[in-house]
Formats: C-alpha cells, sequence, structure tokens
C-alpha cells in the first residue's frame, strides 16, 4: 500500500454557496451537530457534509491539529471556504471535471480554499484513492503547475513509515475521501509566519503524533462515537504540554 509523509495544511473559513443538482455547498459558520460516525455505503449529501462540518469543527479545531486553522476558521472577516459535495454514483471522471472546476475557482479568488467531499465506491480502498490523487488529481494543469496543491484525507488514510493501526494516522484521517486545494502562496506564508514565530515545520508533526498518542485509539473512537472533544481531554493535552 502507498503511503504519504506528512504534510502541513492551511484552512480557512467558510460562506455559503448555491447548491447544485449534483454538487452541494454548506456554510460551515453554524454549529455542527454530533455526528461522527462510520460511513454507510451511499450516504446521503446531508450527512456527509455534517459529518465533514463536525470532523473540522469538533476534531481538526479542539485538538489544534493545524496551528493555522483556529484564526480563519472562527474568526477571519475574509477568508473563504468551499466544501463541495459530489454524488458518489457518479464516474470517477465527473469526479475530476469536478475538481478541475474547483481548483481553477480556488486559483481566482484571493481569500478561497477549498474541500471537495466524495464517497465513491471507487475511492473506498485507500490505495485506489491515492492511485487517483497521483495519476488524476496531481496532473491537473494548476497543480502540476505548482500553483496549487492538492492535500489528501482519507478514512483510511496512512502515513509514511506507519502501520495501519498506528494511531498517528488518524491526524489526516476524515469521514470521507477528501481533496483539499490550497494555493501555494498561502502555504508558503503560513509557513514564513509559523517560522517567524520560531516554529519549525518539524514540530507541528511532532506535537500531533504526540496528541494522537495520547490519546490511542479508543480516545479517539471516544471522540467520533460523541462527536466533540470533552475538556477534560483538552486540559490533559494542555497538562501534556502540547497546548
Amino acid at each position: 500500500m502507498q503511503k504519504i509523509s506528512p504534510i502541513i495544511h492551511l484552512l480557512a473559513a467558510f460562506i455559503m454557496l448555491p447548491s447544485t443538482s449534483s454538487f452541494l455547498h454548506l456554510s460551515l459558520r453554524s454549529s455542527p451537530t454530533r455526528l461522527f460516525s462510520a460511513s454507510p455505503p451511499l450516504p446521503n449529501p446531508s450527512s456527509v457534509l455534517t459529518s465533514t462540518r463536525t470532523w473540522l469543527y469538533n476534531f481538526v479545531l479542539p485538538l489544534k491539529l493545524c496551528p493555522f486553522a483556529y484564526r480563519p476558521l472562527v474568526t477571519s472577516p475574509k477568508a473563504e471556504f468551499r466544501l463541495s459535495y459530489v454524488d458518489p454514483t457518479l464516474p470517477l471522471t465527473s469526479l475530476l471535471r469536478e475538481l478541475e472546476s474547483v481548483s481553477e475557482l480556488t486559483s481566482m479568488s484571493p481569500h478561497l480554499t477549498s474541500i471537495v467531499v466524495c464517497p465513491n465506491p471507487d475511492l473506498a480502498d485507500f490505495l485506489d484513492y491515492m492511485e487517483f490523487v497521483n495519476g488524476h488529481v496531481n496532473t491537473l494543469p494548476l497543480i502540476k503547475s505548482g500553483e496549487l496543491q492538492c492535500a489528501p484525507f482519507h478514512p483510511d488514510f496512512l502515513f509514511s513509515g506507519l502501520d495501519a493501526g498506528s494511531v498517528e494516522n488518524n491526524v489526516n484521517r476524515s469521514p470521507y475521501p477528501m481533496f483539499h486545494f490550497l494555493r501555494e502562496v498561502d502555504v508558503s506564508r503560513a509557513v514564513d509566519m509559523w517560522q517567524d514565530k520560531g516554529g519549525e515545520m518539524e514540530d507541528i508533526w511532532t506535537r500531533n503524533a504526540g496528541v494522537m498518542n495520547l490519546l490511542g485509539e479508543e480516545g479517539v473512537d471516544r471522540i467520533r462515537k460523541e462527536g466533540r472533544v470533552c475538556e477534560t481531554v483538552i486540559k490533559k493535552i494542555k497538562d501534556e504540554g502540547f497546548g
């Protein structure tokens, strides 16, 4: 099975966008409901978007898995985030066309970054998903030119050097297969800001891996089941020096 190395993700705030017949868009400003459980084979769009929203607000943010996420997600008045759902019954060629469309939209807006969610059965296996990412998504013109990058997320995500059962993989394990588009200039700017404050990129992975090991699989599963991180867990993370 192919593995990829730990990567840094920059998230941004969310706006309401109009829906179409195949692609749904949802504002993530509202409080997510408690839903972060195992995915059915063909979940309905509302369930997919709600699970995604809960994962972002009740897993990524409270556990501080991305040091650049909190301000743009919660407080930034300018940053925008597009969350798109692609009908899983459509062929992967349709998904690729939507991904190209979203990448073009992302590149044209100075404040926009995007996630596309697609629970297509053909992407259920992580190996098949990564083959699609490497063989098709990463060949999109704007990614190939270096203007954008696509950060992969998957329920069975596997980092390089880790076993499938390693708890650290949960850093990039999302409820459904996802494609996160970011502008390279935004990523570079965020990295520069982090380093200007004395941080190293390796510090982010070391800290996140430490949090996952502190929680253990049982703790991660509890968060998924309950759809939230309790105050006791947050205090424990702080007490252990992970901030």
